[in-house]
């Protein structure tokens, strides 16, 4: 089975965790990637070429999503280029919170986010032009998801 294409609003949280540094590697294949308020941890494991991943994450797990775990490692191996670089202004923040408090209206919780951080209109620009960039690219993926983290290479 191939995953559903994301929303878009998701490589921000996928961000968010290379902001603030919650992938902790496991092995060269695997991985665990902490939630936004890091309570809970998502463990992951994916193929050599980063064709299939296995992600426990509610998106992936129930939805077939590709959830915002398995798009950070995309992002953190370089499979999705990011040229953004001023990640921090991505950091701390309490995605699930943020959600829950927006009921789900992931468009409007990034909204909030980015009205809240991005005060100056260039930057904020640059950082959405780089996610619709990448954005496109992880659209255009085919991966395959996996029900076991025994994952052949």
């Amino acid at each position: 089975m191939i995953f559903k294409k994301p929303k878009i609003e998701k490589l921000y949280e996928a961000i968010s965790v290379l902001a603030d540094l919650r992938i902790e590697h496991t092995g060269s294949n695997s991985a665990k990637v902490y939630s936004s308020d890091k309570s809970k941890f998502y463990s992951l494991a994916w193929n050599d070429s980063f064709t299939t991943f296995y992600s426990d994450d509610n998106a992936s797990k129930w939805q077939n999503t590709l959830g915002y775990p398995i798009i950070a490692i995309l992002l953190d191996k370089k499979m999705v280029p990011l040229e953004f670089t001023k990640l921090s202004i991505l950091k701390d923040i309490n995605w699930n919170k943020i959600n829950k408090d927006f009921k789900r209206d992931y468009a409007s919780a990034l909204s909030f986010v980015l009205n809240e951080r991005l005060n100056d209109s260039e930057e904020r620009e640059s950082l959405e032009g780089e996610v619709l960039k990448a954005h496109k690219i992880l659209i255009n993926m085919q991966i395959r998801k996996s029900t076991t983290k025994q994952i052949d290479s």
